[in-house]
């Protein structure tokens, strides 16, 4: 039976698909793109197989299990339990400043309330069959990564498989935001960020405000730090774009706001952003894992973060290692980490300067490398960096390889121009 309802409901998603016709303005037939929501959701069903059979406790178990229980009010009282989905988000008063760290946990549990939501609708869809909720999960984590897709292709059709490589292809990727796991909303969101954003900016339709708002909201509920990092860099970009020198003018008002973000402690005593970015670490030192590596430790200074630079590029882009007595899927993870690293440094190798006064690929640059930086300073375990890391490879390689014009890979390029 779990079969069939498997089938059926993948069969229903791909029909939705083919009726809305999602594959205009990507330049991909309706085809591919069935065939890449199949993938994402048949690599989701091998991530949580592997989640149920390599790790005792697991994030999707516990998921999984609680909305289970919270199911069982809803067969005794669905009012109530209607009542609780739709009105229950805590107490606001316990995170309404958002550079504190004494926020951290009230804006963390939100983000488990959305997931745990959308994991109870899924599951009364479902009849608790958990593989085919990775279906439902993938629909939005698909349509999210399409959007994000379509920005780039729309700026640089030549080079859409390019752009169909990275941001659905890289195995970490694939893997991890296919899963269910929080990650794929954070990639969804970006994605119908952008994507609104830029259908706003050529039509000026008030329905693409609208999205914006709900896809940085839910960025922000997700995982409110990405948050804060992404919304400067978007921000600064949509104020900046029709500016002259517009990357001077980008490069110098960030280098503003990361001046105050070390040193608004000295002028406010009682604010300190940089202890956003401690307590998560901090967090993570608690955890212990298989594949925990040699962290310094941050302390509330500017020079902490100086001396941990080379810690924190070492982790996010050389870890794991080949040479760590580890298990095959930490070979696996050097693998994808290396093919990672060899598309960052040939897109640098063959940057063009005149694509790089475009200021969105500069702006979504900065947004991903303070991204890898934040998860280099603070994740001390290789299997966690990974992970993590993952939704902003999606949007770091796209980006270079906008900006870039590597001879060898031209092969790959599209004849259509349309």
């Amino acid at each position: 039976m779990a079969y069939l309802i498997f089938i059926f409901y993948l069969l229903v998603c791909c029909g939705v698909f083919y009726y809305l016709k999602i594959e205009k303005q990507s330049g991909l037939s309706i085809g591919v793109v069935l065939s890449l929501f199949v993938l994402k959701v048949l690599v989701g069903c091998i991530n949580l197989y592997v989640h149920y059979n390599e790790f005792i406790s697991n994030d999707i178990h516990f998921y999984y299990t609680q909305s289970m229980l919270d199911l069982q009010e809803f067969t005794t009282n669905p009012s109530h339990f209607f009542y609780n989905w739709f009105f229950n988000w805590g107490d606001f008063s316990a995170g309404y400043s958002l550079f504190s760290k004494e926020s951290m946990p009230y804006w963390t549990d939100i983000g488990v309330l959305i997931h745990s939501k959308f994991m109870n609708l899924a599951n009364i869809l479902s009849f608790g069959e958990v593989y085919t909720d990775v279906i439902f999960f993938n629909v939005i984590y698909f349509m999210g990564l399409l959007q994000l897709y379509k920005v780039f292709y729309q700026w640089q059709v030549n080079k859409k498989w390019l752009f169909v490589f990275s941001v659905f292809l890289i195995p970490s990727t694939l893997f991890w935001c296919s899963g269910i796991h929080k990650d794929g909303w954070i990639i969804a969101a970006i994605g119908f960020t952008l994507y609104a954003t830029k259908k706003y900016l050529d039509t000026r339709k008030l329905k693409y405000i609208l999205t914006i708002c709900l896809s940085l909201f839910l960025l922000f509920v997700s995982r409110y730090f990405v948050f804060l990092c992404f919304f400067p860099a978007y921000t600064l970009w949509l104020l900046l774009r029709n500016v002259k020198h517009s990357v001077a003018w980008f490069a110098t008002t960030y280098f503003i706001l990361l001046m105050v973000f070390f040193f608004a402690n000295k002028l406010v005593p009682t604010f300190h952003p940089m202890e956003i970015i401690i307590a998560k670490q901090e967090a993570f030192f608690t955890l212990k894992g298989y594949s925990d590596m040699a962290t310094p430790k941050l302390d509330n200074s500017l020079s902490s973060f100086v001396a941990n630079f080379p810690s924190a590029v070492n982790h996010i882009f050389l870890q794991p290692y080949f040479t760590m007595a580890s298990p095959l899927k930490y070979k696996i993870a050097a693998l994808d980490a290396w093919l990672i690293l060899a598309c960052i440094i040939s897109c640098l190798l063959y940057l063009k300067r005149g694509k790089a006064q475009t200021l969105f690929y500069v702006s979504m640059l900065v947004f991903a490398l303070s991204m890898y930086l934040f998860l280099g300073y603070t994740i001390p375990n290789c299997g966690a960096l990974v992970r993590y890391k993952s939704e902003f490879t999606a949007v770091l390689l796209p980006v270079l390889f906008s900006l870039s014009e590597i001879p060898w890979l031209k092969r790959f390029y599209s004849e259509t121009e349309t």
